[in-house]
């Protein structure tokens, strides 16, 4: 007897459809946990929701694809000072 006709190799079988599936449908963060994306909770949160709807999923692949934005450096001066901020006046003096 071949091992899909018995009850154990159709619930193997079953179990191995369901798996594949899972990680289907888990795949954006799968692969955004295997990039390191920065913004890998807003991406598992829209998989999530892609469970009621389709859009959510396909905005998880476009956060998972998206290239980093370069951190912006801000270089002064050597000696420039930048005064600390004036607070208001207390009004109940």
């Amino acid at each position: 007897m071949p091992l899909a006709d018995s009850q154990a190799g159709s619930t193997a079988i079953g179990i191995i459809v369901w798996i594949v599936l899972v990680a289907v449908y888990w795949s954006p963060t799968i692969v955004g946990a295997i990039a390191r994306k920065h913004n890998l909770g807003t991406i598992a949160v829209w998989n999530l929701f892609a469970f009621f709807f389709f859009f959510p999923w396909i905005l998880a692949w476009v956060k998972v694809a998206e290239k980093p934005q370069p951190p912006v450096i801000i270089q002064q001066p050597p000696g420039y000072y930048y005064p600390p901020p004036q607070r208001p006046y207390d009004q109940r003096q």
